[in-house]
C-alpha cells in the first residue's frame, strides 16, 4: 500500500511539475505615462505578452508595434476608446503601424480602448505590413483619417482576426481595407461601425470564414462605382479543405450608393439584416466559380434601392449548388413614381445551369419587375426553381421568365396581384407552372383562355388553373355566396359540402372544405368567413376530428354575419394535428344546440360515413401541397 501511494505521489509531482514548466507567464504590465515617456517607449522595452496601459490624454506620436503585445487605452465611460487619443507627430503617415512577427495563437496582438485619428490628405489610421494573425482589435476607433482606418497589407495567409465593438468611420478612403495578397482565414467582426466612408469593408484579397454580426455599414459615397457598404471581391476564394462558413447577420448596410456586394465562392449566408434606400443596388452576388454548399439569404429587407433601374437582390453570374431566399422583402422605390424602379429579384445563369432555387415567404412589390428570371443558354439554364408562398403586388411585371429559365420551374401558393403589366410573363416555350395562386380575383387571372378573368394578365405557355379562390358563389344549402380571409396564408381548395347530421344542431349554411398552407410550422390563424345572413349569437363553428365532435368559439359573436375562429397549425382546429405549416379544417357554422364545445363524444353512427369521404379529400390535397412543396425543394 505504502509503495502504491509513493509511485502516485512520485507521478503527481512528475505532472505539477510539467503543469509549470508549459503554463505560460502573464507579460508584465507596463505604464504610460509614468515608468515610460511615451507609447513607443513602452512599447520598445515590452517583450511578447506584456500589456501597455496608457492613461487617459491626447498622445501625439507615430507608433511601431514589432511585437505581440496588448496596448490598451485607459478604458472608462460610456466610450473608453475615446479617453486614449493617438494622433500623429508626422503629418500623412499611419499613425500605428504593425510589423510584428510570429503567429503564436497563445500570445495575441492585442488593440483596445483606443482612438486613433489621422491628419493629412495621406493619413492611415492603422496599417498592416506584416502576416498579422491572432489579431484582435476591440473597442477601437480609427475615424476621420484622410485615407483608410484600418489597412491590411500583407502578402500571405493571416489567422483569426477579430474586430469587436470598433468605429471606422468617416475616413475619406476605407474603414477596413484588405489589399490584394492580404488574405484572411477567420476574420470575425461583431458589433461594429464602419459608416461614411468612401466604402465601409473592403475585402479586395481572398477571405474564408467572414461572420460579421451586427453592427452597421451605412452611408458609404463615392464616384463611380464606388460607394459600397460591404464589399468581398473574392470571398472563399479558398481550396475546398481550406473553406470555412461565411455568415453575415443583424447588420445593416443602408444609405450607401450601393449596399453589399460579394463575389462569393462557396457557403454562405444573409440573415437578419437590412439594405434599404441604397442609392443603387441592395444586395449583389457575382461570381463565375462554383463551390460547395448552400447560399443562404433569409429575413433581409432591400428597400427602396432600385432608383436607377437597378436591383435590390441580384445573383448575376452565380452558379450556386443551392440558393434559398426565405422571408425577405424586396420592394422598389415609391417616391419616384409608381411602380418603382428595377427589380426586386433578379437571378442570371450566365455560364452553367442553375438546378436547387427556393424561393420562398418573400415579398417583392413595387418593382419594375418582381422577380426576373434569366438564362443565358441551354447550357446555362435554370431549371427547379420554385417560387412558394411569397408575395408578389404592386410591381410593373410581377414574374418575368426570359430566355432559358423556363423548364421545369414553378410559382405556386403565391398572392400575385396589382402588377400593371402581367402577374407571370413567359418568353420561353417551355410551360412555366403557376397553378394555386391568388392573381387578386375570384374569376383568375385574364388570358384568352380565361376571358372572364379580372385578376392580373398572364400571357401564353402559363399554367394557372387551379387558382385560389376566397369566395364561393353559393353554400351547398343555397343560401349565398361566402367568402374566407386567414390573418395569415393562403385559402386552398374552398369548396361548400353538405354538412353531416348531427343530433341537435342544425347548420343552415352547411359546412365548407379548404386548407391554409403557407404557415410557421405552429402558426396560429384568425380566419373571418362572411356569410350570406347574420347567425344567431351563440353559433359556433363545428368540427368532427379523430372521432369526436366539437367546436371553435365564434370570435365576432355579435349576431351579425362575420363569424371568425382560430385555428392552430397542429392544434386546434387542425384536422391533420402536425404543425407542417398547413391547416386543414373541413367544418362549417351550426346553431348552438345540446352538444357542449368540450368536445363531448356523441352517436357517430350517423355520421362518421360522410366525414370519412370529407377528410380522405381533405388529405389528398394537403398531400398534393406536400408533393409540390416537396418537389420544389428535392
Amino acid at each position: 500500500m505504502k509503495k502504491t501511494l509513493s509511485i502516485l505521489f512520485a507521478l503527481a509531482l512528475v505532472l505539477s511539475l510539467s503543469l509549470v514548466a508549459t503554463t505560460p507567464v502573464a507579460g508584465a504590465e507596463r505604464h504610460v505615462p509614468g515608468t515610460y515617456a511615451t507609447i513607443q517607449d513602452a512599447i520598445n522595452a515590452a517583450s511578447a505578452g506584456d500589456t501597455i496601459v496608457v492613461a487617459a490624454g491626447t498622445y501625439v506620436e507615430n507608433i511601431n508595434i514589432d511585437r505581440r503585445v496588448t496596448l490598451t487605452g485607459a478604458g472608462s465611460g460610456s466610450d473608453p476608446g475615446s479617453n486614449t487619443i493617438i494622433t500623429p507627430a508626422v503629418a500623412g503617415t499611419p499613425v500605428v503601424r504593425i510589423t510584428a512577427t510570429g503567429q503564436s495563437k497563445a500570445e495575441r496582438l492585442v488593440l483596445a480602448n483606443l482612438r486613433i485619428a489621422g491628419t493629412g490628405v495621406n493619413s492611415e489610421g492603422i496599417k498592416m505590413t506584416s502576416v498579422c494573425s491572432y489579431v484582435t482589435f476591440s473597442n477601437v476607433s480609427s475615424v476621420e483619417n484622410g485615407q483608410r482606418g484600418v489597412d491590411a497589407y500583407w502578402s500571405g495567409v493571416a489567422q483569426d482576426v477579430e474586430v469587436v465593438a470598433c468605429n471606422f468611420s468617416g475616413n475619406v478612403g476605407h474603414g477596413f481595407l484588405t489589399w490584394d495578397n492580404a488574405a484572411i482565414r477567420g476574420l470575425t467582426i461583431t458589433g461594429t461601425h464602419m459608416d461614411r466612408n468612401l466604402f465601409g469593408l473592403a475585402l479586395i484579397a481572398p477571405v474564408t470564414g467572414l461572420t460579421i454580426t451586427g453592427g452597421s455599414f451605412d452611408g458609404n459615397h463615392g464616384s463611380g462605382t464606388n460607394g459600397v457598404g460591404i464589399w468581398a471581391q473574392y470571398l472563399d476564394q479558398f481550396d475546398d479543405a481550406d473553406k470555412l462558413p461565411n455568415l453575415l447577420t443583424g447588420f445593416s448596410a443602408d444609405n450607401n450608393k450601393r449596399g453589399v456586394i460579394l463575389h462569393t465562392y462557396g457557403p454562405f449566408q444573409i440573415t437578419d439584416a437590412s439594405a434599404n434606400d441604397n442609392l443603387e443596388e441592395g444586395i449583389t452576388f457575382n461570381t463565375r466559380a462554383t463551390g460547395p454548399g448552400l447560399i443562404l439569404i433569409r429575413d433581409v429587407t432591400a428597400i427602396n434601392n432600385p432608383k436607377s433601374n437597378l436591383w435590390a437582390i441580384k445573383f448575376g453570374y452565380t452558379e450556386p449548388i443551392s440558393l434559398s431566399i426565405q422571408n425577405c422583402t424586396l420592394t422598389g422605390s415609391t417616391g419616384d413614381g409608381f411602380p418603382g424602379w428595377g427589380y426586386g429579384l433578379y437571378l442570371y445563369a450566365a455560364h452553367r445551369p442553375w438546378s436547387d432555387v427556393n424561393i420562398a415567404h418573400c415579398t417583392m412589390k413595387n418593382n419594375t419587375m418582381g422577380v426576373y428570371m434569366r438564362a443565358l443558354s441551354a447550357a446555362a439554364s435554370i431549371t427547379g426553381a420554385s417560387i412558394l408562398c411569397s408575395s408578389i403586388e404592386n410591381n410593373g411585371t410581377g414574374i418575368l421568365i426570359t430566355d432559358y429559365a423556363a423548364a421545369g420551374n414553378s410559382a405556386n401558393f403565391n398572392s400575385i396581384s396589382g402588377n400593371t403589366a402581367f402577374g407571370v410573363q413567359n418568353n420561353h416555350a417551355s410551360m412555366f407552372d403557376a397553378e394555386d395562386n391568388w392573381w387578386g380575383s375570384d374569376s383568375g387571372p385574364y388570358h384568352s383562355s380565361n376571358t372572364g378573368g379580372t385578376g392580373n394578365a398572364v400571357s401564353d405557355n402559363v399554367d394557372f388553373t387551379p387558382w385560389i379562390r376566397y369566395a364561393v358563389p353559393n353554400t351547398a344549402t343555397g343560401t349565398g355566396p361566402v367568402s374566407f380571409s386567414p390573418s395569415a396564408g393562403n385559402i386552398l381548395d374552398l369548396t361548400p359540402v353538405a354538412a353531416p347530421g348531427l343530433p341537435s344542431v342544425s347548420f343552415p349554411h352547411g359546412m365548407f372544405s379548404f386548407q391554409i398552407c403557407c404557415l410557421t410550422p405552429g402558426q396560429t390563424v384568425d380566419l373571418t368567413v362572411t356569410l350570406p345572413s347574420a347567425v344567431p349569437v351563440g353559433t359556433v363553428w363545428w368540427k368532427y376530428d379523430n372521432g369526436r365532435w366539437y367546436s371553435l368559439p365564434n370570435l365576432d359573436d355579435n349576431g351579425n354575419n362575420i363569424m371568425k375562429i382560430r385555428l392552430t397549425d397542429g392544434g386546434v382546429g387542425d384536422s391533420d394535428e402536425k404543425k407542417d405549416g398547413f391547416i386543414t379544417d373541413p367544418g362549417g357554422p351550426g346553431n348552438p344546440m345540446t352538444v357542449g364545445i368540450d368536445g363531448s363524444p356523441v352517436n357517430k353512427a350517423g355520421v362518421m360515413a360522410p366525414w370519412i369521404v370529407l377528410l380522405a379529400a381533405m388529405m389528398a390535397g394537403a398531400g398534393l401541397f406536400v408533393w409540390r412543396r416537396r418537389r420544389a425543394e428535392a
